[in-house]
């Protein structure tokens, strides 16, 4: 077992007999009863969770996107990078650039999912922790190796997320000195129908 897990059994069973001890008294304001299976649940779910071994990154497709040591692919929420090409395509500028700092970032790393779900290709779909608590997804932005793109599923961090983008924009870091990313006017941006361009404007009606 993990010495968190010993941990957390030791609080627990701490937290459980104090609580039991309130409401022998009359103290608690549920019924024993109740109150026993409750922290029965808590404690079990807890346990299960800091006794889940760690998932580590064993490979790095592209800026975005990473494969589990139990061969799940999991893509990071929220944003995405400069892609390599496939099927002839031309990669984008600084794609390589972006894979490798990703992989530098979380390749042979313990790292945590949060908000997971399969997208339509059968990825795993989730904000993605290192094991020393960095937020992978933001590093990205924080580089200018990536750029915000959410959909109306994943948008629970999407201000902080436009925040850190729009400090590496001004700053000109990455694929923010890059013409090929540049944001459009809206009359550029009819040239660029069907795919994720950033396109800046004064809304005059909505």
């Amino acid at each position: 077992m993990y010495e968190a897990a010993r941990l957390l059994q030791s609080r627990t069973a701490r937290f459980s007999q104090k609580a039991y001890a309130l409401a022998e008294r009359g103290s608690w304001p549920y019924p024993a009863g109740g109150m026993r299976a409750f922290l029965l649940l808590l404690a079990l779910a807890l346990l299960t969770a800091a006794t889940t071994p760690p998932l580590t990154v064993v490979e790095v497709a592209d800026g975005d996107t990473l494969r589990l040591d139990d061969g799940r692919w999991v893509r990071l929420a929220g944003i995405e990078a400069p892609r390599l090409g496939v099927r002839g395509e031309k990669p984008w500028p600084l794609a390589e650039a972006a894979r490798d700092a990703l992989a530098g970032l979380v390749e042979g790393r313990s790292v945590k999912l949060r908000g997971a779900r399969e997208d339509r290709y059968g990825r795993v779909l989730a904000q993605v922790t290192r094991d020393d608590g960095l937020w992978i997804a933001g590093e990205m932005l924080r580089l200018g190796l990536a750029r915000v793109h959410t959909w109306p599923d994943d948008r629970d961090r999407a201000a902080e997320m436009l925040a850190i983008e729009r400090t590496a924009r001004g700053a000109r870091r990455g694929l923010w000195a890059e013409r090929f990313y540049a944001a459009l006017s809206p009359e550029e941006a009819e040239d660029h129908l069907d795919s994720f361009q950033i396109v800046e404007g004064l809304v005059v009606q909505a």
